[in-house]
């Protein structure tokens, strides 16, 4: 009987990047199923959050998930392209986050056809590892194919799903 647990991802968490390597050890070595349980980030979900916080903060998070991907020798930056609008000077959070819910939901769509961690590995990747320059325009199709074929999504560049597929 194969076992299954729920992992919790924000797209825009370093923390969430950072449990991926793990987490896909984890799947390699034990029969486990992970269950892909996508969130939207803290400043989306309670977008005066950062104003309302110890100003110190964000300068711990930033700190410790530097040190984590030190430790743990994973490539590490800061999210380019952000996955959400907000200006960091003000922290401000922007109404419209156009990118952040086409992501979230594109990742509840993998988990309905059973490449949840593929799909998060590949676009956390693009996100956080630094191999992506700022400028540079990238798709979920380019990160994907640079998995071996074996393990790339079932859906295709001809067959993805609609954008009906994608609503909430």
């Amino acid at each position: 009987m194969s076992l299954s647990v729920d992992l919790y991802f924000s797209f825009r968490s370093p923390y969430s990047y950072l449990a991926l390597p793990k987490t896909m050890r984890l799947v390699a070595d034990y029969d486990v199923t992970v269950n892909l349980r996508p969130v939207y980030p803290l400043a989306v979900r309670i977008p005066d959050f950062f104003k309302r916080t110890n100003p110190q903060f964000a300068r711990y998070v930033a700190l410790d998930s530097w040190r984590v991907a030190q430790h743990e020798k994973i490539p590490f930056r800061f999210p380019r392209p952000d996955p959400i609008v907000q200006n960091m000077a003000t922290l401000e959070v922007a109404e419209q986050q156009p990118y952040i819910h086409r992501l979230t939901r594109l990742g509840a769509l993998a988990q309905l056809e059973g490449r949840s961690l593929l799909f998060v590995d590949a676009i956390a990747r693009v996100l956080w590892d630094g191999t992506v320059t700022p400028g540079t325009r990238v798709t979920i199709w380019r990160a994907l194919r640079k998995r071996p074929a074996s393990t790339a999504p079932r859906w295709t560049r001809r067959s993805r799903p609609t954008r009906t597929a994608l609503r909430p």
